[in-house]
Order: structure tokens, then sequence, then C-alpha cells
């Protein structure tokens, strides 16, 4: 089943999966779908996963905080998610992950207070074409912005804002 031309707004998914390992909302095969003012809040994974071909997904002023996973999880050969003014604080994992997924835009997006990297784009995948600009990392406990490795190739990083990260 594939979600297209939908919207999402002021919906919250908070406090799935504990103890099985559920994020707030999985996100898979959607095309052309947005999400405003949405908050997934301490789940058992990841806040948001967005995954498996879903394509031209876009977040505007949501919010990942206290999951036991990523704030946002974009894998598995998605594309072109846009994420807006959007907000990871306090996760046990990444703020922001992108792993195996091209042209993706993180804008005004803050990573705060995160057991792992504040953005991370890893090494595992190949993660292409992807834009972070005008974000802030502050106080995670790795990298603020971590590209992994050679296997990214052309991410862009515009005006970035670090502070209080523990791995460089």
């Amino acid at each position: 089943n594939t979600v297209i031309d939908s919207e999402f707004r002021n919906v919250e998914a908070s406090y799935n999966g504990i103890g099985i390992s559920e994020s707030g909302f999985d996100i898979a095969t959607v095309r052309r779908t947005s999400f405003y003012n949405c908050s997934a809040n301490g789940n058992g994974a990841n806040g948001f996963s967005i995954n498996y071909g879903s394509e031209e997904t876009s977040f505007y002023s949501c919010g990942g905080s206290g999951n036991t996973g990523d704030g946002f999880s974009v894998i598995g050969d998605a594309g072109g998610v846009i994420m807006v003014n959007c907000r990871a604080a306090g996760n046990d994992g990444e703020g922001f992950e992108i792993n195996n997924a091209d042209r993706c835009l993180l804008f005004g997006c803050l990573a705060l207070d995160n057991g792992g990297d504040g953005i991370e784009i890893p090494s595992l995948g190949n993660s292409d074409d992807n834009m972070i600009i005008n974000c802030r990392s502050i106080n995670n406990d790795a990298y603020g912005i971590d590209l992994g490795g050679s296997g990214n190739n052309r991410t862009t990083i515009i005006s970035p804002f670090f502070s209080g990260y523990t791995s460089g």
C-alpha cells in the first residue's frame, strides 16, 4: 500500500513500542506527503522513520524527542525528503540520520542533547546530493555533523552552527 498526495497536521505519536522497538511514525512507501507540526516523543525506536522508497516527503516544524532511537531517520532508498525547522532533542541515538537516501534537505533544523551525532550521514550507504542549510547542532554526545567517510558524495553544508559536542 502506498500513501500518495496526503497531508498530516498536528498529529502526535508518542510512547509507542516501549519494550518492542516501534517508531512513533513508520513512514514507508509514501510519495508527495507532508507533515506539519507533528511530534513523536518517548517511542521505543525512532521518532520518525522514513524508509523503503518514500519520495518527496516533507516535514515542517515537526519534533522528535526522548525516543530510544533517532529523532528522524531517513533510510533504505528514500529520496527527496525535506525537513524545515524540525527539532530532534534528547533522543538516545542521532538527532537526524540520512542513510542510503538521496536529495534530502535539512533547513533550519535543530539537533539538541542527543546521545549520538546531531546530524549523521554515515558511510555505510551511498547518500548523494543532500543539503544541510542553517542547521544547529548543540550539546550532542558525538559529532555535530558526521559525514562518516568517503561513501557520501556531494553533500552540501551551508551556515551550520555547532556548540558543545564531544567528538569533534
